[in-house]
């Protein structure tokens, strides 16, 4: 009986336990779900006056808290060091929307504010607003503060800070305009742009979204046409007009495509071109593969042609290794500088000299360099004499100073003062006058060799393009240099160039004269494309592009 007893009390406690819990975490349950977030927000603000705004404010009391301060947190931005808050009733509805008024402690000066719920434990808080009073941003011109130029990229380097220059753009392409705002635009807004105030460019807006202190963006359409100058550039948003902080400049010269049909794929190789040169309107090209071929392109009956491949040397122990990308015009043959090594002692290497006979289609040996670089060497031709010099001996970790004259008449080579190592190091480019010589660095100096006394001198500094540039052609025509493309590095990757500078040797002055639009690829062996002037145009290429197939000449007339 007592252990009957016993069991029945167990049994009755269980179910009892059972209730007791459910009831427990029922209220637990009950308490959980009747809370639920408050939240916060400042949906407008509006200026009255130079002292004085109205803020309007969201709130949302949520569930199962109470508070016991409710304001607006005021930070000057005019004067850092100024701070105070604006106490607020709270509504007694969970959900309320107000307005409320403030006079600020200071005339003409701007404010960021936060509207602020605190409880025992929390603090809830909206983002921050802006209130400007430093201007009228209630009138039609939405407290636009500034316009500037947007330059990104390559197109950040054809900007002129000292000349008021805020962008060179692409004609025929659109040139970007930061439109800063304190007082969004709305995008039915009607927006016109005008150069000098008399060349319409149609426009639009586009917005970064945020209602104060953002940034709308207009692109206008730089015309095809557009005549050489510096123009001052005026945004007209719902006929009321804003100045840009910066003109725009158009260059003289223009540009063209021209298309072409490429050589048979069997003849040559892109990637592998070595050297470039013209003799009369053919172009030269040699590829080191397929085993060192000759092309050629003629530029009046526009047909590709095949030419001998560059011979063996003489000695069957030796091959052409490399071939320099160098190469000139003297009487009217042209030269490249071909490394000749042994077959079973690559280290066993030198340059020579050959001579292209475009008649009978043959390749003569003139002479040996007699200097000490392997590659890399730069070289002119004023009147009947080369020069040439620097670049890299061995395996192209030294530099080579040493700097020769050859005489094409005696046969004879000369030696020089040696170049200084930065010369030797960094020229990338050479022309020559009638009378000197020029040399183009990759900090974009130029200098000038004087053939008579055997001095060099830096003559000019380009300020205009990248920093640094590789790889760029150096022309000289009637009293003028040009420097065209190459590459230079962007965010460590490689940039291919595009422009064309002049130099005037008389006023000791730089013009960029062109920026073609084309993005073609470069020959990675020869590093920059072929550049050479025909008919008073600076032709570029020929030039292909990967990914549409296209073949091209670009025709710039500078």
């Amino acid at each position: 009986m007592y252990l009957f007893s016993l069991t029945m009390k167990k049994t009755l406690l269980i179910p009892a336990v059972i209730i007791l819990l459910s009831l427990v975490l029922h209220g637990c349950k009950k308490i959980y779900e009747d809370f639920e977030t408050p939240s916060i927000s400042i949906i407008s603000v509006k200026t009255l006056s130079k002292d004085s705004c109205v803020i309007g404010i969201k709130t949302d009391q949520g569930a199962g808290t109470s508070f016991h301060k409710y304001y607006l947190d005021f930070y000057e931005l005019t004067d850092m060091n100024n701070h105070f808050t604006y106490d607020l009733n709270l509504s007694e509805n969970r959900l309320d929307s107000s307005w409320v008024k403030i006079k600020m402690p200071t005339q003409y000066h701007d404010y960021k504010v936060r509207a602020v719920l605190e409880s025992d434990k929390n603090v809830y808080s909206s983002s921050y607003k802006v209130v400007y009073l430093s201007s009228d941003f209630n009138n039609t011109d939405f407290g636009i503060k500034y316009i500037d130029f947007y330059s990104s990229g390559i197109d950040s380097y054809y900007t002129d800070e000292g000349q008021g220059i805020g962008s060179t753009p692409l004609k025929g392409k659109s040139v970007s305009l930061n439109v800063h705002y304190t007082k969004f635009i709305p995008s039915s807004s009607s927006v016109v742009v005008k150069l000098n105030d008399n060349i319409t460019l149609p426009a639009s807006l586009s917005s970064s979204g945020t209602m104060t202190d953002g940034v709308s963006w207009c692109q206008p359409v730089i015309p095809e046409n557009l005549a050489a100058g510096d123009y001052t550039v005026s945004v007209y948003i719902n006929g009321v007009k804003y100045l840009v902080n910066s003109k725009l400049r158009s260059y003289p010269g223009s540009s063209v495509i021209e298309n072409i049909t490429p050589p048979s794929s069997s003849w040559y190789s892109y990637g592998a071109l070595r050297t470039c040169f013209k003799l009369g309107s053919k172009v030269y090209y040699v590829y080191r593969q397929p085993a060192y071929s000759v092309i050629v392109y003629d530029l009046e009956s526009k047909v590709w042609m095949r030419k001998n491949k560059l011979p063996d040397p003489a000695d069957v122990t030796e091959s052409v290794s490399w071939i320099n990308d160098a190469s000139f015009v003297y009487g009217g043959k042209s030269y490249i500088l071909p490394n000749v090594s042994n077959k079973f002692d690559s280290s066993n290497s030198r340059m020579e000299l050959w001579r292209y006979d475009d008649v009978i289609d043959n390749w003569t040996v003139e002479t040996r360099y007699p200097g000490k670089a392997g590659s890399k060497t730069f070289a002119f031709v004023v009147g009947d004499k080369l020069y040439m010099g620097g670049g890299s001996s061995g395996y192209g970790m030294d530099v080579a100073p040493d700097f020769w004259e050859y005489d094409f008449v005696t046969r004879k080579w000369l030696q020089k003062k040696d170049l200084s190592t930065y010369l030797a190091t960094y020229a990338i480019a050479s022309c020559a006058s009638p009378n000197y010589g020029y040399v183009f660095t990759g900090n974009r100096e130029l200098y000038q060799y004087n053939v008579f006394t055997d001095q060099w001198q830096k003559i000019s500094t380009l300020n205009g393009g990248p920093i640094f540039r590789n790889s760029s052609t150096l022309l000289y025509q009637n009293g003028t240099i040009y420097l065209s493309g190459g590459y230079t590095y962007l965010e460590g990757a490689q940039i291919n160039l595009t422009d064309t500078w002049a130099y005037n040797l008389t006023t000791d002055s730089w013009t960029l004269r062109n920026r073609y639009n084309a993005n073609p690829n470069i020959p990675f062996e020869y590093s920059k494309l072929p550049t050479y002037f025909y008919n008073d145009k600076l032709y570029v290429g020929f030039a292909y592009e990967y990914y549409n197939s296209l073949y091209y000449n670009i025709v710039v007339t500078p």
